[in-house]
């Protein structure tokens, strides 16, 4: 009859990487050599003839093995088991344990695919030394002898299989469950359990060898094993059935699986995160599950709801998804629906493990405050509480659109002060140790377990090509995804600012994640002739700021012209027509034109340091951009002429009333940040209605436009020039205040008195200006009070001027009395 050997052959688990695992097998080999030693000294070859023939066979045996299909962690079988048996029953323990010495090595090391290390080989060999000796220890102990049986065999063959049976079992179970984690007496009961009939029958097939030994000669012994042989025949075909039968089924439940996880990426790859959120939650899901020790049934259905938790969320619009903000109510309320979505889009398929419940239940809280069912504490299935863990614990540890990604040690801290809360505490506490021996997946592509099943470098070249493909379809279903984001973005922030820059600026953010670029620059039509660069940033942009192009020249004016866009063009062509001749790093250029309406605006161009670096699909999303930012742009620009006109005087080209309130509150702002102060200037043209009524209403417009240029050339070019109102004009002097402000506004009131302005008449007409200051914050710390101190001073000014010429006026009048009268002739 067959048996069980210690051979081990773990699927890649070494029983020597655990610390636990490694004590253990160096232990147990220990041992065995100590049995081995303490037999020696009795080892006696009574009958070498026989010796010789059980070992052969034994090695033979035990050379023809059947691997169990037990999965990752089985065990082989073979004959060697019976030989054994009846080499202790003839032989005794000592010569025996040379001859399963022997097996052990025979069965590790021939027929094998891979060498065995030889701690492998050295535990194979020590535990069926120590079985042997227990074996023989519990033989003799009931009765038994070596050479004949005793008078009631049963009883101290069966006991002596048993032994064997419990020793030799579960000393290769405690390697298995120490080196993968799991329960020793779970995987003895699942893996070992069953064989114990094979030790009964190979018990009772020794026995009756040595019977017929006994009565019928040493040649008869072979018929007892006869049956035991034709039974490993049929037993062998009937293992090689049922391995072929559960390759089979392994090969569809992997297509299955496989099937489930690319299916489960490629809806993730819609997400921002990309398709490695899934494989990194169900890497964690599935160590954790291992580490609490989990049922088979229960750690696949976590592996399964790991890989699809989020498949909710197709139900979820892409706006809410990827908000960079927080949710509103309505939002928030939309979001928490893909629980229930996914469970019910899950339980259409047929899993042999319950894995819907987990997907609905993996927002539950462990205080009962989650969603959707309000599940409190062990309410909430298990996998469910390992997802919420691991999935949070990814959330957290990942670049998100709304936060930036935290330390590993951060995330643990978050998920500790929410466990009881929000987390289970022993799944928790279960995680947070388990979190510093991980490594997650850090790549998409096709599971990597299928390796396993693929032996030769051209099987591995294949499946490293299948990988690329798989890897580059979720990239451009994420690129899709997020050109389609980037898009919507753009067309819902365009109307949000009237201002050119901040457009472009945003628009130019956007189109970075789609349209690589090193220099962007957005250039508006000026008149009929020429293109003026409005917006430019990035790499060389200096050159083009403010650049003007004329129409027909550079590739913008090519693309104005054509009206369509230019794909690769030579970026030296656009710099040269902008009047740079700098050297430059750029190598390609895409242009595309603005158009509204019927009319090219302006063009919107990106250059890149690499040649013919653009492609059709970068052009397809620049057009979509130019066809979304055109009427922006054109607002923008319509907005820039009707607030300059709005807050200009049309007289002056000085800024009007409506600008004065601005500008103060401006240079307000500045001066509370810089801790600096400012003056405000007052200045009124003396009798401008003297003026207007002597020499025409012109002259006074004259007058005014004359006061407005000498303010602007006697200013700096920082401060601001305002006509207030009628014949006053209000300055404001950045950085200015005290003697500085005084004697800036005497050189005023001198500039506009040496203005020469003639008259109709011919007359020259004399300009005055009476002027008052204030300053910031000395004087008052809002527009009002600024510009009340400043009026009345002004006034004081205009006073004492009169005042002044008065005197003057009477002092010549004096004078003209005291001249001697003329003699009439």
């Amino acid at each position: 009859m067959t048996s069980l050997n210690t051979y081990e052959r773990s699927g890649g688990v070494s029983v020597m990487r655990p610390p636990r695992g490694q004590v253990y097998v160096y232990a147990v080999i220990v041992l065995g050599a100590v049995v081995m030693a303490s037999t020696l000294t009795t080892l006696q070859f009574p009958r070498p003839g026989l010796f010789a023939a059980f070992l052969v066979l034994s090695v033979i045996s035990s050379a023809l093995k059947v691997d169990m299909p037990l999965g990752a962690g089985s065990s082989c079988i073979s004959l060697s088991y019976a030989v054994d048996f009846t080499a202790l029953l003839f032989l005794g323990p000592a010569p025996t344990m040379l001859i399963v010495m022997s097996s052990a090595w025979s069965q590790s090391t021939f027929r094998m695919s891979e060498r065995n290390p030889a701690y492998k080989t050295l535990f194979s060999m020590a535990t069926l030394v120590i079985s042997v000796g227990a074996a023989g220890a519990t033989y003799a102990a009931l009765g038994g002898s070596y050479g004949t049986l005793p008078a009631a065999p049963l009883q101290s063959l069966v006991a002596a299989a048993m032994i064997y049976f419990l020793v030799n079992s579960l000393a290769v179970a405690g390697a298995f469950g120490l080196s993968t984690g799991r329960s020793v007496f779970r995987v003895w009961h699942d893996n070992f359990l069953w064989t114990i009939s094979s030790y009964v029958v190979g018990a009772i097939a020794a026995g009756t060898a040595v019977e017929l030994s006994q009565s019928a000669g040493q040649w008869w012994t072979a018929l007892a094993f006869i049956p035991l042989g034709l039974t490993y025949r049929t037993y062998r075909i009937y293992l090689r059935r049922i391995a072929d039968e559960q390759q089979r089924t392994a090969e569809w439940t992997q297509l299955h699986r496989d099937s489930t996880e690319v299916l489960a990426r490629a809806i993730q790859a819609k997400d921002e995160g990309g398709s490695s959120h899934v494989e990194r939650v169900q890497y964690y899901a599935a160590a954790l599950a291992r580490g609490l020790d989990l049922t088979d049934p229960e750690r696949q259905a976590i592996e399964i709801a790991a890989l699809l938790h989020d498949v909710g969320k197709l139900a979820v619009p892409e706006h809410i998804l990827s908000k960079p903000g927080p949710l509103t109510l309505d939002e928030r309320k939309k979001m928490q629906l893909h629980a229930e979505i996914g469970a019910e889009i899950v339980s259409a398929v047929r899993f042999p493990f319950p894995v819907a419940p987990l997907i609905r239940s993996h927002h539950e809280r462990w205080d009962g405050t989650g969603y959707p069912s309000r599940l409190r504490g062990e309410q909430i299935p298990i996998g469910a509480r390992v997802l919420s863990v691991v999935d949070c614990f990814d959330a957290l540890t990942s670049e998100r659109p709304y936060r930036a990604a935290l330390s590993a040690d951060a995330a643990i801290r978050l998920l500790q002060d929410g466990a009881g809360k929000a987390f289970d505490p022993a799944i928790v506490h279960a995680f947070t140790a388990l979190v510093p021996q991980l490594t997650p997946p850090t790549t998409d592509g096709l599971p990597r377990r299928v390796r396993r099943s693929m032996g030769s470098a051209s099987d591995h070249r294949a499946l490293d090509h299948q990988e690329r493909i798989s890897a580059n379809a979720f990239a451009e279903i994420a690129s899709a995804n997020r050109e389609t984001y980037a898009l919507y973005e753009i067309a819902q922030s365009m109307g949000r600012s009237m201002g050119l820059t901040d457009t472009m600026t945003f628009i130019s953010s956007k189109l970075s994640a789609l349209v690589p670029f090193s220099t962007c620059a957005l250039f508006v039509r000026r008149g009929e002739n020429d293109l003026l660069c409005r917006f430019a940033i990035g790499v060389h942009a200096h050159l083009l700021e403010s650049a003007s192009i004329a129409a027909g020249d550079g590739l913008s004016g090519w693309v104005m012209r054509h009206r369509r866009p230019l794909v690769n063009g030579l970026p030296i062509v656009e710099f040269q027509a902008a009047g740079s001749s700098a050297e430059i790093a750029l190598q390609s250029a895409l242009v595309c034109p603005l158009i509204v309406g019927d009319e090219v605006i302006g063009t919107i161009a990106v250059f890149h340091h690499d040649a013919e670096s653009y492609t059709e699909d970068h052009r397809r999303v620049l057009d979509q951009v130019a066809d979304q930012a055109a009427s922006v742009v054109h607002n923008a620009l319509v907005f820039e002429r009707t607030q300059d006109q709005a807050f200009k005087d049309a007289l002056t080209g000085l800024a009007n009333p409506r600008a004065l309130q601005f500008q103060v509150a401006r240079e307000v702002g500045r001066a509370r940040r810089t801790s600096s102060q400012f003056s405000l200037l007052l200045l009124d043209l003396d009798d401008f209605k003297t003026i207007n009524d002597e020499h025409g209403h012109l002259a006074g417009d004259r007058a005014l436009q004359e006061v407005a240029r000498v303010l602007q050339e006697t200013t700096r070019a920082y401060d601001t020039c305002i006509r207030y109102g009628g014949d006053e004009f209000v300055v404001l002097l950045s950085s200015c205040a005290g003697a500085e402000t005084d004697e800036r506004r005497r050189q005023l009131q001198e500039a506009v008195a040496g203005i020469s302005l003639l008259g109709e008449d011919g007359r020259t007409i004399a300009l005055r200006v009476s002027a008052g200051a204030s300053v910031f914050p000395d004087d008052g710390d809002t527009y009002e009070r600024l510009l009340a101190r400043a009026d009345r001073r002004m006034y004081r000014n205009k006073a004492a001027s009169k005042m002044e010429r008065s005197r003057r006026l009477a002092a010549g009048r004096d004078n003209v009395a005291h001249l001697p009268h003329p003699v009439a002739r």
